[in-house]
């Protein structure tokens, strides 16, 4: 194909003007590049701008995660999220996923300070292809509109 070899080609400069930018005694040491095959993706690699690194490799850093959480969970979040609101312009005062974060972090710890596994015993078979088994939806206690515990709001 044409355009993949107009492609390959702008590659191979690229990458031989690397070898030759390369210091020479380190070029004698390590030898001729030529007979040594390309993995795939460094040709995009190489290609790619600093901007385009950077965004790489902070998007590779960031780690985001997606999960489909019951509405009452969302609705939750959301009336916490209102209590730590400025009253003056409404901005929010952190972002939701520090508050998610920071929230699963406290269930966590209170799973593992528990004398036994909270998990397994709620565990019920499925029929499903994909899981073996099934965790029931655990009833959310109501959240309250105002800061439960001070006078805020």
């Amino acid at each position: 194909m044409p355009g993949t070899n107009a492609g390959t080609q702008g590659s191979d400069r690229r990458l031989q003007k690397l070898i030759q930018d390369t210091d020479p005694a380190v070029a004698n040491q390590v030898g001729s590049f030529s007979d040594v095959p390309i993995e795939p993706g460094v040709e995009q690699q190489i290609a790619m701008t600093d901007y385009e690194r950077r965004k790489l490799s902070n998007d590779r850093r960031r780690n985001r995660q997606a999960y489909d959480l019951p509405e009452e969970l969302v609705q939750a979040i959301a009336t916490i999220m209102n209590w730590y609101r400025d009253s003056k312009d409404q901005r929010l005062p952190f972002p939701i996923s520090r508050l998610v974060a920071y929230l699963i972090t406290l269930g966590i710890q209170k799973m593992l300070e528990m004398p036994s596994d909270p998990i397994s015993p709620m565990l019920e078979r499925t029929d499903s292809p994909r899981f073996a088994y099934n965790l029931p939806d655990i009833k959310l206690p109501a959240v309250p509109k105002t800061l439960p515990w001070s006078g805020k709001k």
